[in-house]
């Protein structure tokens, strides 16, 4: 088979239009990981700093080699779409399914959000942000019809997040997943952003019902579906006291 074919196979089968590939930026890594690291010394680039970049590895023999293998490439981008690391999912049953570049001078996990490059402008437009869980389901709600969209790096929202979100909108909206994981995120998110509240500035969150994730409820009910779980949130307060009252035993 060409070499990434079966990564375009598994994009065309989550419904993405090659416009909207080539937007996000997504790629494949080859099963052979030294072929990205050749074509990286043929462009003149030093294993070194191949390495520093997060792009490749070194071994405890010294030798070097892509980080990367048989996984499909999201590209991470800065606010003014400068590459900064890459997320990648396994094609096949490698652990871990999701995989981000190593920190590094350019890339902080938890300082980074996913498509907000892509986002920034028509979210300043809405006086509205939404935030999803993760690569999918930014590119497929983008894809949908909703710009304004961003995702954490495959972890829980972290203040330094939160406050980029604030210069964006007063209260963003937490999109998150229906299932017991995306509740405790959403009551995760809250707390953390209790102590940095300022006046004027929350959080919104739209719990999506059935262990739906985004890209679950768009495809099964389209956008429509999408705007009214939007316009139907909870309240910063309300995740909070719900997250407390869980915690008593009404027995005791």
């Amino acid at each position: 088979l060409p070499i990434g074919q079966e990564a375009m196979a598994y994009l065309k089968r989550r419904g993405l239009a090659e416009p909207t590939i080539r937007r996000f930026r997504l790629g494949y890594a080859p099963a052979d990981r030294m072929s990205l690291l050749a074509a990286l010394r043929r462009e003149g680039f030093d294993d070194d700093v191949s390495v520093e970049a997060g792009l490749a590895r070194r071994g405890d023999d010294g030798h070097v080699f892509g980080y990367f293998k048989d996984r499909i490439i999201y590209t991470i981008a800065d606010a003014q779409g400068r590459p900064i690391g890459f997320g990648a999912r396994a094609l096949g049953d490698a652990q871990p399914k999701y995989l981000n570049s190593p920190e590094g001078p350019l890339f902080h996990k938890g300082e980074t959000l996913y498509g907000l490059d892509l986002a920034r402008e028509p979210a300043h437009k809405a006086g509205e942000i939404i935030v999803v869980e993760g690569y999918m389901d930014t590119i497929a709600l983008a894809e949908a019809g909703f710009p304004n969209v961003v995702a954490p790096l495959g972890t829980a929202v972290t203040e330094t997040q939160i406050k980029r979100l604030w210069r964006i909108a007063a209260a963003p909206v937490l999109c998150m997943d229906g299932d017991t994981a995306g509740r405790r995120a959403a009551g995760r998110a809250a707390l953390r952003a209790l102590p940095i509240l300022e006046p004027g500035r929350t959080l919104k969150f739209a719990l999506l019902n059935g262990g739906q994730d985004p890209d679950d409820l768009l495809r099964a009910d389209g956008p429509t579906a999408i705007r009214a779980a939007i316009e139907k949130t909870v309240s910063l307060v309300d995740i909070v006291w719900q997250d407390a009252l869980a915690e008593i035993d009404p027995r005791q």
